[in-house]
């Protein structure tokens, strides 16, 4: 049997067969037939057959996209697999005007701080820190649209269920934004 990615985060997130002990197989007879058609003889809850062989998950998270939102100072990241919740760093991603931060011109910003998602997902959503939003906003060429966003990342930005390090996105091939939405909010005093 091999399981879609999808299988794969389900476990993930409901923490699920995280080791050799306790993790344990059950089926119904719907589950399977042999060659002559014959329903595979069922294994109940609470009889499930152990694990022989366990495999732990050394494969490390990837960035697939991200978003942003500077009207609600949030970026949302969206990773291949599951990622544990609340290990979001924010001093390990820096936004950048350019996918290349050593292009001429580029403006880039490091992030300082900020609040992030507490929940094991594929999805970390970090809410950024007033100072950090106001240092983007004061940035005349930086996230201004998204052909002026790009992020890059550092691997200990994130981290996935079994602690392995995102991989890193370099300031020299940094993600263009996928979802933009500029700041719309007017000042107030």
């Amino acid at each position: 049997i091999t399981l879609t990615v999808t299988d794969l985060n389900f476990i993930k997130e409901r923490k699920m067969l995280r080791r050799k002990q306790g993790s344990f197989l059950t089926c119904t007879r719907a589950a399977a037939k042999d060659m002559a058609g014959n329903d595979v003889i069922a294994v109940a809850d609470g009889s499930g057959i152990g694990v022989s062989t366990y495999k732990d998950d050394l494969t490390a998270p990837q960035l697939k996209e991200y978003n942003i939102d500077l009207a609600r100072g949030v970026i949302q990241l969206l990773f291949t697999e599951t990622v544990k919740g609340g290990t979001l760093a924010p001093r390990n991603i820096t936004l950048h005007s350019s996918a290349n931060a050593s292009a001429s011109g580029a403006v880039s910003y490091q992030l300082k701080g900020g609040s992030s998602s507490s929940h094991d997902s594929t999805q970390s959503t970090l809410t950024l820190a007033k100072d950090d939003l106001n240092a983007i906003k004061a940035l005349p060429t930086l996230a201004i649209s998204n052909t002026t966003t790009f992020l890059s990342l550092s691997p200990g930005a994130i981290v996935d269920i079994r602690e392995n390090e995102v991989v890193a996105v370099t300031s020299t091939d940094a993600r263009t934004v996928s979802v933009f939405v500029p700041d719309d909010v007017d000042p107030e005093l």
